[in-house]
């Protein structure tokens, strides 16, 4: 009998010692069942047997029961209080279930016991950083490299928080050390390259991205980054390609829909992004990043109404996204509606106080309401913020102008064209203010250069006729006004235009001919009733009808 007794208490044991983590990860879910059941019957003729609750524990763990795997290292635990092995396994498993916060218990129970294990400190580390902590994540990280230097773990997750503090230069170190202590691993690449994508590194980033997917080939992520990354270095062909590839591996990826949905807006096919973009919404009808997303392809098919509901759809469900509002704002400036455009732009800033582009949309939005002053202040901002944007300098030319500093607009439209030598507005409004000026010459210089640029700019004949005019040469001058006519014959001002030229040439009738037109095409035109006035009276004195 006791033969017997003993070697089934050694046949027990052997399936105790058998069970570790990386014994049973090859086994079969129906080999550890039966190993668990034969568990069970030794645990109910010894309920004290502590290694058997630990090895029921790690197959409780292989099946994917992390509940029962959690209590039977408890009662390891109970058994043997300074068990570590045990502690580390329910604080595995507690972290994996979520409950960070009793995970990390256990960690400093580990470090009470031991204060040198670096992977306990890990884990607490991870611990805190699930919390929140990111502070102490990152001491607890540094005491795990510290212990153990030659483990690329904390190195990676150390930078992983470190990226989340915005210590993008940490975070790029934490995960070169990670790599060249373990150069095999492809989210390691994956995370170095989002980095560089971030600080607009983009062709390390695209040779990070590249060796994440040359080591997994099927690495979705990598590669949807990848194209996002080609996006933003404006090749959004090569970025098509592999959000194609991602979608053809996983249809119903929504994240790559609504990122395909921007390319494809990004290159003016609009209404395949609307597609992409409701497939992504069907898929996460909550996703306010693809609503806005619709949006902006609204907006580009000039269906601002549209555009402006999905905006709103997309704030109401993060209202704290500033790009949202400026999104809203620049459709509302495309209606014109100044006023709600600034609001937006205000929002925005409120939120993101150095938003760039909020800020350049409120200076023209308050630029557009005569509020001079403010837009001045916003673009004296800007350039400090953006000193080689050549919109800046011509938002502040225009402020400078309607203040009644028209030298000083001179040499903001002058810094504008310079960094910008195509700059339409820029030359136009220069031209206009050269003529105001009374220089003449000058300004049919840049109407000149303007009319190279754009043949079928209606603006640019219509001043550099009004300069010729100023010059007395009204026949050139008509001639002139007649193209702009020609090139929008619904603009009131190309009419007023010629008819005050025929007046100055003492062709009375043609003159009231082309100033009834200006008033039928603008009632309230300042100064078109005036002429008229002006062009019937020196009729009837010639005798004129």
């Amino acid at each position: 009998m006791h033969r017997n007794h003993d070697t089934r208490h050694e046949r027990d044991n052997c399936i105790v010692c058998l069970i570790t983590d990386r014994l049973i990860h090859g086994i079969p879910p129906e080999e550890i069942r039966r190993a668990i059941g034969k568990l069970d019957a030794k645990i109910a003729r010894n309920p004290e047997d502590g290694p058997s609750f630990m090895a029921r524990g790690l197959l409780h763990k292989r099946l994917g029961d992390d509940w029962a795997a959690v209590e039977d290292f408890g009662k390891a635990i109970a058994l043997e209080p300074e068990n570590v092995e045990a502690y580390h396994n329910r604080a595995r498993t507690r972290r994996d279930l979520g409950d960070h916060s009793l995970a990390k218990e256990d960690f400093n129970t580990i470090i009470s016991l031991n204060p040198e294990d670096a992977v306990a400190h890990y884990g607490r580390g991870t611990c805190l950083g699930r919390l929140g902590d990111l502070e102490r994540a990152i001491a607890d990280y540094d005491t795990a490299i510290g212990l153990d230097p030659t483990d690329p773990i904390p190195f990676f997750d150390r930078g992983c928080t470190r990226n989340e503090l915005d210590d993008l230069a940490g975070a790029m170190e934490d995960f070169d050390r990670a790599i060249a202590l373990d150069p095999g691993r492809s989210i390691f690449y994956h995370c170095r390259g989002s980095v560089h994508k971030d600080v607009g590194e983009f062709e390390q980033a695209i040779e990070d991205f590249n060796a994440a997917i040359e080591l997994e080939p099927l690495n979705n992520l990598s590669r949807r980054t990848r194209g996002v990354t080609r996006m933003l270095m404006g090749d959004c062909d090569a970025a098509l390609e592999d959000l194609d590839a991602v979608l053809d591996l996983d249809p119903d990826n929504a994240g790559a829909l609504c990122d395909r949905g921007l390319a494809l807006g990004t290159m003016g096919r609009y209404d395949q992004a609307i597609g992409d973009y409701e497939r992504s919404l069907h898929l996460d009808p909550d996703n306010p990043d693809a609503i806005a997303g619709k949006g902006l392809a609204y907006d580009g098919q000039e269906r601002y109404e549209m555009a402006i509901q999905e905006f709103t759809r997309a704030i109401k469900l993060d209202p704290s996204s500033a790009q949202f509002l400026y999104h809203r704002g620049m459709t509302h400036g495309n209606l014109e509606a100044w006023e709600k455009a600034s609001d937006d732009f205000d929002a925005a800033l409120a939120i993101e106080p150095d938003h760039g582009p909020a800020l350049m949309g409120r200076g023209f939005a308050v630029l557009n309401q005569c509020r001079y002053e403010e837009a001045l202040s916003d673009f004296n901002r800007l350039a400090k913020i953006f000193p080689l944007n050549s919109d800046v300098y011509f938002g502040r030319a225009c402020a400078g102008v309607n203040l009644g500093d028209p030298r000083q607009a001179l040499k903001d439209f002058t810094r504008s064209i310079n960094l910008d030598p195509e700059h339409s507005y820029s030359l136009l409004n220069r031209g206009a203010t050269y003529l105001n000026e009374d220089e003449p010459e000058k300004a049919i210089r840049d109407f000149d250069r303007l009319i190279g640029l754009e043949p079928d700019n209606p603006d640019a004949h219509l001043y550099r006729g009004r300069a010729l005019a100023c010059l007395e040469q009204y026949e050139a001058a008509i001639d002139y006004f007649n193209l702009a006519i020609q090139l929008d014959p619904e603009e009131a001002e190309g009419y007023y235009a010629k008819g005050m030229a025929h007046m100055e040439l003492g062709d009375y009738p043609t003159a009231i001919e082309d100033l009834e037109q200006a008033i039928r095409l603008d009632l309230h035109h300042p100064y078109a009733e005036c002429g008229l006035e002006t062009a019937s009276q020196l009729a009837k004195g010639k005798g004129v009808v």
